[in-house]
């Protein structure tokens, strides 16, 4: 009798093995998947920053500059002991 408990234990530690493997194992799938997806998307930011920084040189700051949709900019410093 001892020994069909035994082998009933052996059982279901072999499922409950295999259950935990098969959860590893997707969970491994899923991280891999994730951390590629990432790494795809790093490397695309990549090469749109590499391609803006080329281009900015020739941005046109000075076409920007005269728009009239270019709001004005106003500095503001503080004047300490200033007598008038």
């Amino acid at each position: 009798m001892n020994a069909a408990r035994v082998e009933k234990w052996d059982g279901l530690l072999g499922t409950v093995h295999g259950l935990v493997a098969l959860c590893d194992t997707a969970v491994i799938i899923y991280f891999l998947a994730i951390n590629t997806g990432y790494l795809v998307l790093i490397f695309f930011a990549l090469a749109e920053l590499v391609r803006r920084l080329r281009r900015a040189p020739f941005a046109g700051y000075e076409d920007a500059a005269g728009s009239p949709f270019t709001p004005p900019i106003s500095v503001i410093m503080p004047a300490y002991n200033r007598s008038v």
